[in-house]
């Protein structure tokens, strides 16, 4: 995929820029204002760059605790266990999970491993910030003191160096205030400061990750119940962490809980069978990421959940937002809508969600007193009528308020009138119907398939919402556009009582990953590239211009140099068009430059009229008819003696059989395929040295400067993709006769292996036109064909043998020009394959060839190193000091080059092939 291409070109030169900054910023005059500035500005922009190019394909998947994401998640990759399932709230970690297509069936084990990763120290102040921003609104609603407030915005303004006061602010506002929900804020702010105050100076300043067993994983991540209301702890009360004198060696289910505050993001790999969800076709990999956000709403980290949540969201495109169907109308989504908008400036977010209804089987009809209703329109008639339908559809909704709440809700979050984007979900009957179907298997989880009773509960549930779809089936088959509200509530109910929904949400996810999620990715990565550009435009606009530098190459011979390079670049450019264009090759035969394919007619022709079996038959021509000799005559003792090419006329016998015609047609096929292969070689050296005579003009200046020593490690010195092997290309592209040792390896010129390589033998037993004897035997054969002139056939009674025309001398001329159509037809496509095989290598490598001189020709700084002139000694050079500066600036004109190569790519076409018309001229001829 163009795309794909596109992004790793963009990670390798992101790596290179970075790499490179970072080495100058520790240089002494990188260090230097202005250049430290922009350096540090290069730096984070190329770092963010490689950072969204590597990054996989990623799903993010929100909403409020228990609204069931995460057994959704399980049921999306075919595992029970992926993710501990829970009714209470786990700690506030975004948890990735990275899926890979694997080949195995149901039988799969859960992750063992996951990998902590813990906020470094921007990350930790950036939350902090957040949080205490938070606080600043809630202390005025709670009504705090002036002075407490005064000091929180002190705190406030500047988190990085006043975080200390924080525990002592925090105190004092903890007595000042009993508002429950203001209580609850500072309790999450204390435990966050004391987790970074007792473990921050090891787990947040050293780089890296943990790599945690699932067991302990499962038990360290679980949130710790308050025995107590929040209005009846006391500060002292609140819990103070352990410390840390060194980096441990692993971590334990305990040091989890205590700085749970302090982790990122929890990391595992799961492999999905292709029997469950075979994504890689669709998505163009296989490797994409599934990442389930804390479940907002919890009291003891909600306000550091909400900031980890909003921070990772600004890296997914596709967001999965989990309504919980057991609670229907709870304001959670719409809060996090609003979060989301707030922090996607000029971008709807409505584009990127998709809505699920979580634990839709758990519906609390019973509750709110509706299923009884439910039931009465489980037995009314059919609906047939799509206006009929409508109004039975609104009238249920009136009456199921707890399935219209459930509705209204998903479509308040989903763009204006997507019903396509919106799935009502059941993951628990899903991962039973996996089982049922011997999808996945029962080893996975014993414990969760042993729970019969919720399974049979869920599916009792859904069968009547199937039921209610079956009763407007005939309404929703007439209905013709597809797009009323009302049947796309009726789909959602059919798509989750079939399986639960969850095989619809997987189509969901490739179909908006495909036609939305990549083209944004693209467009922001395109955009932090944009700004990686305009920071290094700004250190070249910073650094001085080396004109005034001793040894630097004068204005004309940097102009010259450029022009010989874009004149070379158009030049191949032009012959290699010319190339595919013709499809064809020419070599000089007896003084005339002729297409190959004439030049292998003519020899076929020769070598089949040569045939002595030929010259056989017209000797034993009598009266116009072949006469075969008689039992007693005796060959000549001077036959065969005067030819030396082995092509004498001395056959044993007359030849009367098909299977006599065989060896000398074996044996022309492989002799001119041998003569094709020498043939396409002349061809390819013919056009080469053509190529040579159009570039002698440019060895001029720049076969001097591709002469001068130490050129190419000047240029590796740049560190530029266009100084990559471009010595190597220019050396090829001033002398393209030298190519031929590239193009065919490793004799350098064509043979059998490449016959081989490209398919082209044949056995000429395969296109032989005469019908053979079995085994190819000459004896006594079964079903090979024997002419009229056959001793034994002319021997037969008068009655019996054949009729005069079928053994006149006519007879010979048909049969060496079928024998010789055959081997026209077949050589000419062993020469045509030859052929295209030959200018596939010759274009692909023109291409790169342009493509090098035309990077090199728009690099400001591969000019100047093209362009020094080969009389001054570089050791005596003035030092320039700001070359390195240069030389990262220039840096720059890449990505420009990159993106239009990338264009060039898209509009390319597949040239023609010369083996049809090659077929069909030997057929007409």
């Amino acid at each position: 995929m163009r795309t794909t291409l596109q992004l790793k070109d963009y990670e390798e030169r992101a790596r290179q820029v970075r790499d490179e900054a970072k080495r100058l910023l520790e240089s002494e005059l990188g260090a230097q204002p202005p250049y430290k500035s922009i350096l540090e500005k290069i730096s984070q922009a190329a770092d963010q760059l490689e950072k969204q190019a590597a990054s996989p394909v990623k799903i993010g998947i929100v909403g409020e605790f228990s609204a069931g994401k995460t057994l959704l998640l399980n049921s999306l990759v075919g595992y029970t266990d992926v993710l501990p399932v829970s009714e209470l709230p786990t700690t506030g970690n975004v948890t990735a999970i990275h899926i890979r297509v694997c080949e195995e069936g149901p039988v799969l084990a859960p992750p063992t491993h996951f990998r902590v990763q813990f906020l470094d120290e921007p990350g930790f102040f950036e939350c902090l910030d957040y949080m205490l921003k938070h606080a600043v609104e809630q202390a005025r609603i709670a009504q705090l003191r002036p002075d407490l407030i005064d000091h929180l915005n002190e705190i406030s303004n500047d988190p990085t160096s006043q975080w200390p006061k924080i525990e002592q602010w925090a105190q004092k506002s903890w007595k000042a205030s009993n508002n429950p929900n203001w209580r609850s804020l500072l309790r999450e702010l204390i435990h966050f400061v004391r987790a970074y105050t007792a473990y921050g100076h090891i787990l947040c300043s050293t780089p890296g990750e943990y790599q945690v067993a699932a067991e302990v994983i499962r038990s360290g991540l679980q949130l710790s119940v308050a025995s107590k209301g929040v209005q009846n702890i006391d500060f002292e009360e609140l819990p103070r962490p352990g410390r840390l004198k060194s980096r441990p060696a692993e971590l334990s289910d305990r040091l989890l809980q205590e700085a749970f505050s302090l982790i990122h993001q929890v990391s595992t790999e799961v492999a999905v069978s292709r029997q469950v969800w075979d994504y890689s076709a669709e998505m163009g990999t296989e490797h994409f990421c599934l990442l389930d956000f804390p479940g907002l709403g919890s009291e003891s980290s909600g306000i550091r959940d909400r900031f980890l949540c909003l921070r990772e969201l600004k890296q997914v495109h596709t967001i999965l937002i989990v309504l919980n169907g057991m609670r229907p109308g709870n304001n959670m989504g719409p809060q996090l809508y609003d979060e989301l908008q707030k922090h996607r400036d000029g971008q709807d977010v409505r584009d990127m969600v998709l809505v699920v209804v979580g634990r839709f089987d758990q519906l609390p009809l019973q509750s709110e007193g509706e299923a009884g209703k439910l039931e009465e329109y489980l037995e009314g008639p059919l609906v047939e009528d799509p206006r009929t339908a409508e109004g039975v559809m609104e009238n249920l909704l009136q009456e199921l308020k707890v399935l219209r709440t459930c509705v209204t809700g998903a479509e308040s979050l989903a763009a204006r009138n997507r019903w396509d984007r919106i799935v009502l979900a059941s993951p628990l009957y899903h991962l039973h119907f996996l089982k049922d179907k011997q999808v996945i298997g029962e080893q996975q989880n014993r414990n969760f398939f042993q729970d019969a009773e919720l399974a049979a509960k869920a599916k009792h549930t859904l069968e009547k919402w199937q039921r209610l779809v079956r009763r407007f089936r005939p309404a929703l088959s007439s209905q013709r556009d597809g797009k009323s509200r009302w049947a796309a509530i009726l789909r959602w109910l059919d798509e989750c009582s079939q399986d639960g929904g969850i095989s619809q949400l997987r189509r969901l996810i490739l179909h908006h990953v495909q036609n939305h999620g990549l083209a944004q990715r693209h467009k922001d990565i395109k955009i932090t590239a944009e700004k990686l550009r305009s920071a290094l435009r700004e250190l070249n606009s910073a650094v001085p211009t080396p004109s005034t530098i001793s040894g630097c190459p004068s204005e004309d011979r940097l102009q010259l140099i450029e022009q010989e390079l874009r004149e070379l670049a158009t030049l191949y450019r032009e012959w290699k068009d010319k190339l595919e264009s013709e499809q064809n090759l020419t070599v000089v035969h007896e003084g005339v430059e002729r297409p190959l394919d004439e030049v292998l007619q003519q020899e076929v022709v020769f070598r089949v009229f040569e045939w002595p079996e030929w010259r056989c038959l017209w000797k034993h021509v009598k009266n116009g008819c072949i006469r075969p000799p008689a039992p007693d005559a005796k060959q000549s003792v001077f036959a065969g003696l005067d030819d030396d090419d082995g092509t004498d006329d001395s056959v044993q016998r007359l030849p009367d059989r098909s299977e006599d015609f065989f060896e000398p047609f074996a044996r022309s096929f492989d002799k001119l395929t041998e003569f094709a292969i020498q043939l396409v070689d002349q061809g390819v050296d013919h056009w080469l040295d053509l190529l040579h005579r159009a570039v002698i003009p440019f060895q001029g200046v720049l076969q001097e400067a591709v002469s001068r020593p130490g050129l190419k490690e000047e240029l590796q010195r740049l560190r530029l993709e266009q100084g990559r092997n471009l010595v190597v290309a220019l050396h090829y592209a001033l002398k393209p006769v030298a190519l031929k040792g590239l193009l065919f390896k490793p004799e350098g010129r064509l043979g059998r292996q490449h016959l081989a390589e490209r398919q082209f033998s044949v056995d000429p037993a395969f296109f032989f036109p005469l019908t053979r004897a079995e085994n190819g035997q000459t004896g006594d054969q079964k079903g090979g064909r024997l002419f009229a002139w056959a001793r034994e056939l002319t021997e037969l009674p008068k009655e019996y043998q054949p009729e005069p025309y079928l053994s006149h001398q006519a007879m010979i001329i048909r049969l060496r020009n079928c024998l010789l159509e055959s081997l026209l037809i077949e050589t000419a496509q062993v020469l045509n394959g030859l052929i295209q095989f030959a200018i596939q290598q010759i274009a692909r490598t023109l291409q790169e060839m342009c493509d090098k001189l035309t990077s090199a020709a728009s690099s400001p700084l591969v000019l100047q190193t093209l362009a020094q002139d080969p009389a001054v000694d570089p050791s005596q050079e003035t030092t320039d000091p700001w070359v390195e500066l240069r030389r990262l600036a220039q840096l720059a004109d890449s990505f420009d080059s990159a993106d239009q190569q990338n264009m060039r790519d898209e509009k390319k076409t597949p040239s023609g092939t010369i083996a049809q018309t090659a077929s069909n001229r030997v057929s007409a001829e």
